[in-house]
Formats: structure tokens, sequence, C-alpha cells
């Protein structure tokens, strides 16, 4: 059975809690990518940061008279709440997941809790497509 790990990208950019909010645009630029987790100083996930979350807090920061402060973790309200699957859960749960999460990814992480990976609808639909042969037999698992 073909599970999460056979389908996630490896790897993702994970946002420090403690990093500068506009350090973060930057990253988000320069990656070209919508969202990413974000974890504590500790390593425990505490959400995702999403593109429409860094407009939000820029905009409170640089427009109003509020002084909320510039690093991620000054902002945790304006974090999406994440969905997380485990490295073996199977691809069917996981796309059913995904479609239920709020930023429509899936993070991936081990059985302590450590982000292994992401799955966004990007990767949905290569698996979908059959991309490559990795990804035709899953496309058969959900059939």
């Amino acid at each position: 059975m073909k599970t999460a790990k056979d389908l996630m990208t490896c790897n993702p950019y994970i946002v420090q809690s403690s990093s500068e909010i506009n350090d973060e645009l930057k990253h988000f630029l320069e990656l070209e990518i919508t969202s990413a987790p974000v974890e504590s100083s500790l390593g425990e996930p505490l959400g995702v940061l999403t593109e429409i979350a860094l407009i939000q807090i820029y905009l409170k920061t640089h427009m109003t008279e509020e002084h909320t402060g510039s690093k991620v973790v000054h902002h945790k309200e304006t974090l999406e709440k994440a969905c997380f699957v485990l490295e073996s859960t199977p691809i069917n749960e996981v796309i059913k997941k995904m479609l239920q999460a709020p930023t429509h990814r899936v993070i991936v992480t081990t059985k302590m809790n450590k982000i292994t990976g992401i799955i966004c609808p990007k990767d949905v639909l290569r698996f979908l497509g059959g991309e490559n042969t990795k990804h035709l037999s899953l496309r058969d698992e959900l059939e």
C-alpha cells in the first residue's frame, strides 16, 4: 500500500517562529511558495504561514499605529491550523484530509512529530496525471 511518504515533497521549507516577517516575505517570493509550516524554537509545529497571512501581518505592522512585533511568533493568531499525517498514512486518507484542510496542504511527520514533507494539490495533480511511473501505480490504488 502506498503512503504519504510516497507522495510528499521531501524537506519542505519550514518557517522558524523566531524569524522576521520581512525575511519570510522575501523567502516566499524567492522560493515561489504559497505557504509553509511554522515550528517553534523547540521544533514543535505551530501552524501554517500563508501568503494571505503575510499580507495581513504586513498591513497590520506597516500601515496602522499598532505595534505588534516583527517576528512570526508575534502573529500566531494569523497562522492557519495545520493538518498533519504520519509518513505511513495511506494515500487515500491523505487526499481526504488534504481536501478538508483549510490550506489544502498536509504536513507529513514522523512518529516523533518531526516534519519530513508536505503534500499540496500540485503533488496530487502530478499523481493523478501520472507524471511518472511511481505515481501510475498510486493512481491504480485510488480507483
